[in-house]
């Protein structure tokens, strides 16, 4: 042990160097280049920040539009809805809302299940035409459609890079669309006619 320090130190000594130069260090990792790998990756966790910012930024402006929102929780119109969702036998009815900063009715709430129409409809329909709205909108829920589509918000972020990703998430919100009016027919809440 001490015969072979020592023979290092000498040959160190003899260099002219320290003994902690003598020591063979791999070339610095801070210069090297990223290879296609590592900006793929880079590329990819970008995207998936993206997506992910976006979705983000949708609920912020579904809680906005939630807060300009008045509760529909009596009159006709919640009667009439909450008949609607025992017929549908949904687990909890939701809440119903009008909101003027919605462009279109919308079903969301996985926690807090809430059907939400644009102000703007009541007058534009007759009531037969809304209960065929909320109808829909509530079996959304029956359905548990929030949790699959949550699931494709995931994927969509995850694999956004492949088309078919995509091409696959706009044909299931067809079908899934396409399901809700077949359940409300089979259940005969509405008609061909109302449609």
């Amino acid at each position: 042990g001490q015969l072979e320090d020592a023979t290092l130190a000498e040959s160190v000594a003899s260099e002219g160097r320290t003994p902690l130069e003598s020591i063979a260090l791999p070339p610095s990792s801070a210069n090297a280049a990223l290879d296609w790998k590592a900006w793929a990756l880079l590329v990819h966790v970008a995207g998936v920040v993206v997506l992910v910012g976006w979705a983000v930024g949708q609920l912020f402006v579904l809680w906005r539009a939630t807060r300009r929102a008045t509760v529909v929780a009596n009159g006709e119109l919640h009667d009439r809805f909450l008949a609607i969702s025992r017929a549908l036998r949904t687990q909890r009815p939701p809440r119903l809302l009008f909101s003027p900063g919605v462009p279109s009715p919308i079903s969301f709430g996985v926690l807090r299940p809430t059907g939400m129409l644009p102000s703007e409809m009541l007058t534009r329909l007759t009531p037969a035409d809304v209960e065929t709205v909320l109808a829909h909108e509530l079996a959304h829920h029956r359905r548990g459609d929030l949790w699959v589509n949550w699931a494709q918000v995931l994927l969509a972020a995850l694999w956004w890079f492949n088309p078919v990703v995509w091409l696959l998430n706009r044909a299931i919100r067809r079908v899934r669309e396409d399901c809700c009016d077949d359940l409300l027919l089979a259940r005969e809440i509405t008609t061909n006619v109302g449609y």
